[in-house]
């Protein structure tokens, strides 16, 4: 078929995407003229995969081919959610939204069960669901089931190999799941660039069309979208359009009571004339809280953050060990080393003690401690840092951990993780720890809070003192005491660094179900 018009931008290493516009096949028989216009292809590059690369009839197709001017109109007229909106509608349940949005396309047997809780839930999925996965916009086309939506201060894309009704037995995509992030501002401008280009291109061939005028005019409006617009996506309280945009308006209204200087630290973010690029505390901040928190918690968090407020920004004490350190595959493992590095780094063990003061390094480090009391009890704890405050760590009083030394001292580990590689130096950190935070951020975090409190030399060095297997109940309940850790936090530390094998680990649990092991409701 001859190739009218080819669009290509970015970069395929990273990112890029291509249209190809070709003749219709049916020649604009029974189909809107418009529509008729943008047959052709596309493919979506991702670090170097070729979302669009397929099997069909046995050969590997590079191209998806169908009607583009569906695609064109909801990139479009989902810009700001797409670049923007992070969380996802039912909790973060995978690793990414493709996997969460799978796991989570029917609600459990509990909430099933109850109609209003179902609908509320099933609304919420598919209303997400619209604004950000690409097969939203197939109309009757086989195209990838690929997801996009903001991560923090990235643009995240994912990928899964779900099956479409009618799809063809031998119609198989090649990229069979996976995940990447990158910047806002590479996404935003791929694109721009391709769909500048692509729609002047159709208008050129149908000047009247009113379809592709407006078109090119919500195209050529992306460049003068207004800031305020992004940023409610960015907090994401609600789950369309309506309720997001009411959300954005209660936590603006409660910021508006601090001084005009204070307001402009929480509302300033990076941005370019296409997408919010960088940080923004309050969106931040409420886009990983609860979308259950009320009014009374809004202003709290904000008071919170205006408290912090210090244009000195990170003690000095603190700066040597600050450094944005970016995801790997494993981040349990990662955390490890992480903690591990840091505690050679900063002498942690250069004592006689044989647990770590986290509340005294946590002062030492010139980072403020206090507590909270949130509406939801799930959230953890909040991290709060960058160039224009002083750090700091709140902990939800209301979260059933925080009730114990063992928890609030892993709640302060696990924030202290955020505070030193959870954002790039000099950028804000605004992140509430709980389920609507990102999930492997969460995991990362864990491991660090145990390595912290658990450290191997000393981990050692208290299970050679033992005068009892450590393959034992009162071991564990023993060496937890110790590290003033929680039963669970030790039993899986010491079953990760192989100290207990699965077996072991399962029997000793069992026994704990039982009751026999000391309670931590016993704790003050």
């Amino acid at each position: 078929m001859r190739i009218n018009k080819e669009f290509e931008a970015g970069e395929r290493a990273t990112f890029a995407l291509k249209f190809v516009l070709q003749e219709d096949p049916d020649k604009g028989a029974s189909i809107d003229p418009d529509l008729a216009l943008s047959w052709g292809g596309f493919q979506l590059w991702v670090e170097g995969k070729n979302l669009c690369a397929h099997s069909e009839k046995g050969e590997i197709v590079d191209t998806v081919y169908w009607y583009l001017l569906p695609l064109m109109e909801w990139l479009t007229g989902n810009w700001d959610a797409l670049l923007h909106e992070e969380r996802l509608p039912n909790g973060n349940q995978g690793d990414n939204a493709w996997t969460s949005l799978e796991a989570s396309c029917f609600p459990p047997p509990a909430i099933e069960r109850d109609e209003d809780k179902s609908i509320r839930w099933e609304e919420a999925w598919s209303k997400w669901w619209q604004r950000h996965c690409l097969r939203a916009c197939r109309e009757g086309g086989i195209i990838p089931d690929v997801v996009i939506r903001r991560w923090r201060d990235e643009v995240e894309i994912s990928w899964g190999p779900s099956r479409l009704s009618g799809m063809p037995e031998d119609y198989h995509f090649q990229s069979w799941r996976g995940f990447s992030r990158v910047p806002p501002e590479a996404v935003a401008r791929t694109f721009f660039d391709v769909l500048v280009p692509a729609v002047e291109y159709m208008k050129s061939l149908n000047p009247k069309s009113q379809r592709l005028t407006d078109l090119s005019s919500g195209v050529n409006g992306l460049c003068s979208k207004k800031r305020n617009e992004r940023l409610m996506w960015l907090a994401g309280f609600g789950i369309d359009r309506k309720s997001v945009a009411a959300g954005w308006q209660r936590i603006k209204n409660n910021i508006a009571q601090f001084r005009e200087d204070v307001c402009e630290i929480l509302n300033q973010p990076e941005h370019n004339e296409l997408v919010v690029t960088g940080s923004c505390h309050a969106a931040l901040m409420f886009g990983t809280v609860s979308p259950e928190i009320r009014d009374s918690d809004v202003g709290m968090l904000a008071g919170q953050l205006v408290e912090l407020s210090d244009a000195s920004g990170d003690p000095e004490q603190l700066q040597p060990f600050i450094r944005r350190v970016a995801l790997e595959p494993y981040p349990w493992k990662q955390g490890y080393e992480l903690a591990e590095g840091f505690i050679h780094e900063s002498n942690l063990l250069d004592s006689e003690d044989q647990f770590i003061d986290v509340e005294r390094l946590i002062g030492s480090l010139g980072i403020r401690s206090g507590h909270v009391t949130l509406t939801d009890s799930s959230i953890r704890g909040i991290s709060i840092a960058g160039s224009r405050h002083r750090p700091g760590v709140m902990l939800n009083t209301g979260h059933d951990a925080n009730r114990y030394q063992s928890g609030r001292r892993f709640s302060l580990a696990h924030e202290l993780c955020h505070i030193l590689y959870d954002r790039d130096l000099g950028r804000p950190l605004a992140l509430a720890s709980g389920p609507w935070a990102p999930r492997d951020i969460e995991r990362r975090a864990n491991a660090f809070a145990a390595m912290l409190l658990m450290p191997t030399l000393l981990l050692d060095s208290a299970i050679r003192r033992l005068n009892i297997a450590l393959e034992s109940l009162e071991a564990i309940v023993q060496l937890a005491k110790q590290f003033r850790t929680s039963f669970d936090a030790a039993l899986w530390h010491l079953h990760n660094l192989g100290y207990l094998d699965e077996s072991a680990k399962e029997r000793i649990a069992r026994e704990a179900e039982r009751g026999t092991a000391l309670s931590e409701e016993s704790e003050s």
